[in-house]
C-alpha cells in the first residue's frame, strides 16, 4: 500500500512477508538451536521478538501505512539476509 492506502501489486501484503520468515525451515532451527543453547539464535529470536511486537503495536494503534512498512521491512532484510525463498 502507499501513503493513500492503496494497494501496490509489486510489494507483497505484511502477511506474506511475516509468513516468509516465520514458516521458513531456517526459523524453525534457530528455535531449535536456541533451546539448545545457543546465544546468537537466543539473540536473534530475541531481536525478532521485538521487531513483531513494535509492527503489531504501530497496526493496532492505526499508525500510517509508511511506518507500518518501515517496520515490515525487517522481515523483508531478514529473508532476503538469510535467503528464505519467496512464498509461492
Amino acid at each position: 500500500m502507499n501513503k493513500d492506502n492503496e494497494y501496490i501489486p509489486d510489494r507483497p501484503t505484511g502477511e506474506v512477508v511475516i509468513d516468509r520468515w516465520f514458516t521458513s525451515d531456517l526459523w524453525k532451527e534457530i528455535c531449535r538451536n536456541a533451546d539448545d543453547g545457543d546465544e546468537d539464535s537466543q539473540e536473534l529470536m530475541k531481536q525478532v521478538n521485538m521487531q513483531l511486537s513494535s509492527l503489531i503495536f504501530h497496526a493496532a494503534n492505526n499508525s500510517t501505512v509508511t511506518r507500518i512498512e518501515y517496520e515490515l521491512k525487517y522481515f523483508i532484510r531478514l529473508c532476503d539476509d538469510f535467503n528464505i525463498p519467496n512464498i509461492s
